[in-house]
């Protein structure tokens, strides 16, 4: 049942804890590992891996993850990470992610030591880019703003279900996509729209007052390119007030490819830039991240020079 998993995890909830913690330990780690190309000794680390972890979790542990499983990303709302998913997430994405390059490291140090609302802003190429970074800051000894991080996430992240237990391994907030993008929420109207998405801001604000670390892909939505597009100009509400870290990403294109069912074994580049305090002038604060984050990604990944900063 390893690759039906997921499917099958409504009907299990019909069974009692103790048979639903054995089948998550038997049957959990084959579901995980199919979803990523591994030599045959890396996988067999990993289920061993994964095993041993979910031997550790007790029934209720268990239970649970199984639970928030199937209902996370039903609402437009905040989910907080469950630590099963999230310890299996990281195991998954270890054994996948061969190396991290990291540029500016004294930026992100200062960023993670700083108080105060603090808001990671990226570009987006993959839907691994936030397990990505979850993972490079735990391995640069960032781990507990790692476990803090908020992101800011699109209904495609819990559409398919290896990106459920992804998303559900992350401290979430669904919201919608602008109405620009044609893949928009079905059924929404711009008011609706709008609603959600200033919903979605005053959540990120309070959880970054709570001590939250937020992280944004103003874009939108993945490149198809690799290259840095226009940010939407709303999502600079997200930046007001907030000290502001650009982040500028290339290889997890690589790591989890568009129109791949799954990860391939990738090397992740990271290129942090000087953190910056956002005022009132939002616009200018997105306009100078976008900057900044062209300017250190590698030359393949760049925007187009016609390329707006914003849309």
């Amino acid at each position: 049942m390893s690759t039906r998993f997921a499917d099958e995890l409504s009907a299990l909830r019909q069974r009692s804890r103790p048979e639903i913690a054995e089948v998550v330990r038997g049957q959990f780690p084959g579901w995980v590992a199919a979803n990523g190309t591994l030599s045959d000794d890396a996988r067999a680390g990993l289920l061993n891996r994964l095993q041993e972890a979910l031997c550790s979790a007790d029934e209720d542990a268990l239970c649970q993850m199984v639970d928030r499983y199937i209902a996370v990303g039903e609402e437009y709302r905040y989910y907080a990470a469950d630590p099963v998913a999230r310890t299996a997430a990281r195991l998954f994405l270890d054994a996948m992610m061969l190396d991290v390059e990291v540029v500016g490291l004294e930026h992100a140090t200062a960023f993670f030591g700083a108080g105060g609302r603090r808001i990671a802003v990226c570009n987006h190429l993959s839907y691994a880019d936030t397990q990505a970074k979850d993972l490079a800051f735990t391995r640069l000894g960032f781990e507990s703003s790692a476990n803090v991080m908020a992101v800011v996430a699109g209904p495609k992240v819990y559409s398919q279900s290896f990106r459920r237990l992804a998303a559900l391994g992350l401290n979430t907030i669904k919201t919608v996509q602008s109405v620009r993008l044609s893949h928009n929420d079905a059924g929404l109207s711009a008011a609706d729209v709008g609603r959600i998405a200033i919903g979605t801001v005053h959540q990120l604000r309070a959880l970054m007052d709570d001590g939250h670390v937020g992280l944004l892909y103003p874009e939108g939505t993945r490149s198809r390119d690799g290259r840095l597009s226009s940010f939407f100009r709303a999502a600079s509400r997200y930046l007001e007030g907030a000290l502001v870290l650009p982040v500028s990403l290339s290889g997890t294109d690589q790591l989890f490819p568009i129109g791949e069912a799954g990860l391939q074994p990738a090397v992740v580049r990271l290129a942090f830039g000087e953190p910056f305090q956002a005022g009132k002038d939002r616009v200018g604060a997105l306009t100078r991240a976008h900057e900044e984050i062209a300017a250190n990604l590698p030359e393949a990944y760049q925007p187009d020079p016609t390329t707006p900063a914003f849309v």
